[in-house]
């Protein structure tokens, strides 16, 4: 016993934490089990290993997509499928070159290619926890964390077992999974240019930030940030890879309807969607002016229109865009927590934020951890609570729509609201780096 207690010891501060996280979310679940509240972190296991993704989410939205376009060329197709018919395609057209090239090159249906992005997906998420094991090594050694006691020089592959398991047990991330959801693969690339960042690789970084962009338009706004900063390896890497991609996708689906999915973004602002999933300023307002299906998915419909709804998520988008492309703007090198601290932001300020785009939160979280443990040794309920927000995030609430009729369903927010104060460390972290480093141990 004495030398177990010993060899725990020695395991240094963010190792113990993650072993608490994992023992938190463990209880988290089987408390959720004991009261039927489903999925769990239980379930997500199973979603992983025993079971296929339903491949209806992203998969059939781009399918009908590029069927639609293949057959009518011509039209405009944002304004028929998603305006007229409520089809929710949301994607830019870029998107649709994920099936449509593969089948022309191989001759494969579009559900056989499902099904190979499916398989992807699933080894997406062993890459994630692979790549954010590789930020949390780099980080321990860029800041030499050892030398502070934060950690003892870690086996590499009992660190990876440990981010191998908070990965599995974060809804977010394996519920994209288990849809069939393009974003497992976004989350990857976004993992990556994190990881990519840090080993000071910053045109590698910017090339996987512009295949995101290639899907979620949203996250340009990173190489607005970038040039404020003067990043320009990463703004041409980027610019690159999306100015190659999108010839391709003009050449194949007309200029025509790219500058038609402009008025797609335009109608998705203001409308945005109800549902609980919808984790962003946008959902909670509808949600607390009763706008809208709160509870069931409308595959065809969205909330109607409502000037307080669309004044509160334009104020938020702009709030949370701007301390994003602000926050430490005249850092002479800005550092991985500058760039996740506008990933986060631009993810939050979207009207339409689904639980699944907060996969983001995981290697965030990840890099964060080392600080956490640096500049809250002292006030251990600090790193308490934003070990606990790191755990709300990762389990989903069933509970919470029991709320939905009731004024009290601003509580099914729970994961936007985790979001914000992790997204707070990550201010107060960056802030305490650029004034005091790490050679002071002070509390916030």
């Amino acid at each position: 016993m004495r030398s177990l207690t010993h060899d725990f010891k020695q395991t240094g501060k963010v190792a113990r934490l993650f072993l608490f996280i994992i023992s938190l979310n463990l209880l988290y679940a089987f408390v959720l089990t004991l009261i039927h509240s489903k999925p769990n972190a239980f379930s997500q296991v199973k979603w992983l290993f025993y079971s296929k993704p339903y491949q209806n989410d992203s998969w059939k939205a781009m399918t009908n997509a590029l069927m639609y376009m293949k057959q009518f060329p011509d039209s405009n197709a944002y304004q028929t499928l998603l305006m007229e018919k409520g089809i929710k395609f949301q994607y830019p057209p870029s998107s649709l070159l994920l099936f449509d090239i593969p089948q022309r090159i191989t001759g494969l249906d579009y559900t056989e290619i499902a099904r190979l992005w499916d398989v992807l997906s699933f080894f997406s998420v062993f890459l994630i926890a692979f790549f954010a094991s590789k930020i949390l090594s780099l980080t321990l050694a860029t800041y030499r964390f050892s030398e502070l006691n934060i950690s003892s020089t870690a086996n590499a592959f009992q660190q990876y077992i440990l981010v191998l398991a908070i990965t599995v047990l974060f809804y977010p991330l394996i519920r994209s999974y288990q849809l069939g959801q393009i974003q497992t693969l976004l989350t990857l690339f976004a993992t990556m240019s994190i990881y990519f960042w840090l080993a000071n690789k910053k045109g590698l970084s910017g090339l996987f930030i512009g295949l995101v962009c290639l899907v979620k338009p949203q996250l340009g706004l990173l190489f607005v940030w970038a040039l404020i900063r003067r990043q320009w390896t990463m703004i041409i890497a980027g610019g690159i890879t999306v100015v190659a991609v999108l010839a391709v996708s003009i050449a194949l689906y007309g200029f025509h309807n790219h500058l038609d999915y402009l008025s797609a973004l335009s109608f998705l602002s203001r409308h945005g969607e109800a549902q609980y999933a919808n984790q962003s300023v946008n959902g909670l307002v509808h949600r607390l002016l009763f706008n809208g299906e709160n509870v069931f998915f409308q595959e065809n419909e969205f909330p109607p229109y409502s000037p307080v709804v669309y004044i509160s998520t334009m104020i938020s988008t702009l709030i949370l865009t701007f301390l994003g492309l602000l926050w430490n703007r005249k850092k002479s090198e800005p550092d991985a927590i500058d760039l996740a601290i506008m990933m986060l932001c631009t993810t939050i300020a979207s009207p339409i934020a689904w639980e699944h785009h907060y996969g983001i939160l995981l290697p965030i979280f990840i890099l964060l951890t080392p600080f956490a443990c640096h500049f809250y040794r002292q006030k251990k309920w600090k790193l308490l609570l934003f070990s606990l927000a790191f755990v709300i995030a990762s389990q989903y609430l069933e509970i919470a729509k029991k709320l939905a009729d009731t004024r009290f369903n601003i509580l099914q927010s729970y994961l936007f609201f985790a979001a914000l104060i992790i997204l707070m460390y990550s201010l107060v972290i960056s802030k305490k780096l650029k004034t005091n480093g790490l050679q002071h141990i002070e509390t916030y």
